[in-house]
């Protein structure tokens, strides 16, 4: 009887065996179900080819790899780099479910997406993990500093902007955003002498010296005020070094993005690195016409105008958009000089494309610069029957019709010029003279008040201007003891 119950024993055993191992290899497949998934592979014919190749690639490595976390981040980063936020996300969180976790780096990226979804709280978490394991990773405090600032939180942010000031005095974003948060708290010598400073270490800090015309502005004090805002308009400072978000963009296939770092750069004036971006788009989609487009813009700006023309003749030569193309031409053949070129070229794109306002603005220029009165007013007018509240076309043509001596129609272009430019000084000044001439003195008083608090101090308009105000209140004063 024992030896029977012996093999019962040993089977009841094996069964209960295989049921705890059942169950275990049931919770650990369950646990991998429920676990974060992955974006499904799919094909996204907006994009070049290229593109949904590295993405097959990289979706082929994570599952040759069995889901190793540096094929699902090279992913991520594909996703990522292309503005495919929802994708790049489901990678971040597939990655953050492992064992290892986010890196430093990988939290920066989540930052990004966070403030691209406007979550300005949850880039704040995101930036605090990545100091934590990095904290001197500039970019990365000036961007916890920055939103911490737009969520109104301003003691938080003026600790983060100290942060970065211990590590690089006077760097210049961090200077200018801890100025800002002085001047809220009423503290505006303070932020006065910070941003002195900062002019001083870093001449090419645009921001700080616009920040310090609007200081000197509101304290009247003119003509620093007027320096501060010549020099703010010089080119735009240099962009804040990221390196990692520089690496993220080397898998960047969206040429749209591209060419906005590539205007970034270019603005700036930091011409390698523009050029590195244009030279990805053109390899991305050689049969696009944009990069000829931004090379002819880059060269213009240079004042290389004959290769720019070249560049622009390229682009409309691929078939580029003439109402983009067409006025940058016209700018560079003005400047080569070859207005005789500029008339042919635009007399052929305003008969192709008759109602197009860039096409008549750029060719009524020529119409101007050429001395031709009757081609320049008939397309002038044409454009303001369209949009009668263009600055240079109010302009040009108040200017033909004042030299005609038809003053009572100039004057009109220059009303509407003075109603939606409140700071422009020729239209107002027009005006002043224009009623100064037929003795009507009060209405000039106003534009001629307005224009000279906005001509340069000591400058022979703010001179010219006042002695027509004098005038005016003269002529106005005698007017009134006339009356009495």
């Amino acid at each position: 009887m024992a030896n029977s119950r012996k093999p019962r024993q040993i089977l009841t055993g094996l069964i209960v065996l295989g049921i705890g191992l059942g169950i275990a290899a049931g919770f650990f497949l369950s646990k991998r179900k429920i676990g974060p998934r992955l974006p499904p592979e799919v094909r996204y014919p907006a994009f070049p080819e290229k593109f949904n190749q590295e993405l097959h690639d990289a979706h082929a490595r994570v599952r040759s790899r069995g889901d190793d976390t540096e094929a699902v981040r090279k992913l991520a980063h594909l996703y990522q780099a292309n503005r495919l936020y929802p994708e790049a996300q489901l990678c971040y969180q597939h990655i953050a479910a492992t064992a290892a976790g986010l890196s430093a780096q990988d939290h920066y990226y989540v930052a990004d997406l966070a403030q691209n979804e406007g979550d300005l709280a949850r880039a704040q978490t995101e930036l605090r993990a990545v100091l934590k394991n990095e904290p001197s990773y500039l970019a990365a405090r000036m961007a916890l500093a920055d939103t911490l600032f737009k969520s109104g939180q301003e003691e938080a942010a003026a600790n983060e902007y100290v942060a970065v000031l211990t590590l690089e005095p006077n760097h210049p974003q961090a200077s200018v955003g801890l100025a800002r948060v002085e001047l809220q708290h009423g503290q505006d010598e303070v932020a006065v002498s910070r941003l002195e400073k900062l002019m001083a270490a870093h001449a090419e800090a645009t921001s700080g010296a616009a920040l310090l015309a609007q200081l000197f502005s509101r304290r009247g004090e003119t003509e620093r005020a007027a320096a501060m805002t010549q020099w703010s308009q010089q080119k735009h400072e240099p962009v804040l070094s990221d390196p990692w978000m520089d690496a993220l963009l080397a898998d960047c296939y969206d040429s749209q993005r591209l060419e906005l770092k590539f205007e970034e750069y270019l603005f700036t004036g930091q011409m390698e690195e523009a050029r590195s971006f244009l030279d990805r788009v053109e390899e991305l989609d050689p049969k696009s016409w944009t990069p000829q487009m931004l090379r002819g813009w880059s060269l213009a700006r240079a004042k290389n105008h004959v290769g720019a023309v070249a560049e622009f003749r390229k682009a409309l030569a691929k078939g580029g958009d003439p109402e983009k193309i067409c006025p940058l031409l016209v700018a560079s053949l003005i400047a080569v000089p070859d207005l005789a070129e500029a008339a042919r070229v635009m007399a052929e794109y305003s008969a192709r494309l008759p109602e197009s306002i860039p096409i008549l603005t750029a060719y009524a220029d020529v119409a101007v610069r050429l001395g031709d009165e009757k081609l320049a007013r008939g397309l002038l007018q044409k454009i303001l029957e369209k949009e009668p509240y263009l600055y240079t076309p109010n302009m040009s043509l108040a200017k033909i019709l004042w030299s005609a001596g038809e003053r009572d129609e100039a004057v009109k272009c220059l009303q509407r010029i003075a109603k939606v430019f409140p700071v422009d000084v020729a239209s107002r000044g027009l005006l002043g003279q224009y009623y100064l001439e037929k003795s009507d003195p009060v209405p000039a008083i106003e534009p001629l008040e307005k224009a000279r608090t906005q001509a340069g101090a000591g400058t022979p308009a703010e001179k010219r201007l006042t002695e027509m105000l004098a005038l005016a209140y003269l002529q106005a004063g005698s007017a009134e003891a006339e009356k009495g």
